[in-house]
């Protein structure tokens, strides 16, 4: 009996930028677990650019931005490890998404499984005032 093992090449694209208290990602679907994996390490390197121990996070997502089920699971971990070196507060802006409320079914689960506080918006600045509001009351609770 012989056993066949095939890598997948990557499916989605995205980028990751940071600001001092913000990781700005802009990703495409579809996305599978090579995909993920990526993604993981490049959050990473990223969290390690970031001037603060408390941050938000904004995903701009653009195409079918729907997950395997592999990639889905991996993605919880991934948040997981967001959460645990400091992202408290997720903002994800739907941009020209095909499947809207699927994509958004898919994400707002994987958000309340690892239970983090998400908001899914169509404007970047509504995104943006929101993650400001949250890091501000944050900042006055912490003085």
């Amino acid at each position: 009996m012989s056993v066949l093992k095939e890598r997948f090449t990557a499916h989605g694209i995205f980028t990751v930028e940071t600001t001092p208290k913000r990781l700005l990602v802009d990703a495409k679907g579809p996305f599978n677990l090579e995909t993920i994996t990526q993604y993981q390490k490049a959050i990473e390197s990223a969290i390690h650019e970031l001037s603060t121990s408390n941050w938000t996070q904004v995903v701009v997502l653009h195409g079918m931005s729907m997950l395997t089920p592999d990639a889905e699971s991996q993605l919880e971990q991934v948040i997981l490890y967001r959460k645990k070196h400091g992202m408290f507060a997720c903002a994800v802006v739907l941009v020209d998404v095909e499947g809207k409320g699927l994509v958004t079914q898919q994400f707002q689960g994987i958000y309340d499984r690892t239970q983090t506080q998400c908001m899914f918006t169509e404007s970047m600045v509504e995104a943006n005032m929101w993650l400001d509001d949250l890091q501000t009351t944050l900042e006055q609770g912490s003085k």
